[in-house]
């Protein structure tokens, strides 16, 4: 099982030099969700 702090650690060295916007751009999410992600903030779950 991945931790998230790895799959933070792996987000940030893919992103390299690239603006947050752009990178989260190209990988699909908005730059507000990639921010909250990169400072471990919880993420709301879709309700069943």
């Amino acid at each position: 099982m991945w931790r998230k702090e790895d799959v933070v650690e792996m987000l940030k060295k893919d992103q390299g030099d690239r603006t947050l916007r752009a990178y989260a751009t190209a990988v699909g999410c908005s730059a507000s969700y990639l921010h909250d992600v990169y400072n471990g903030r919880p993420m709301a779950m879709p309700q069943s």
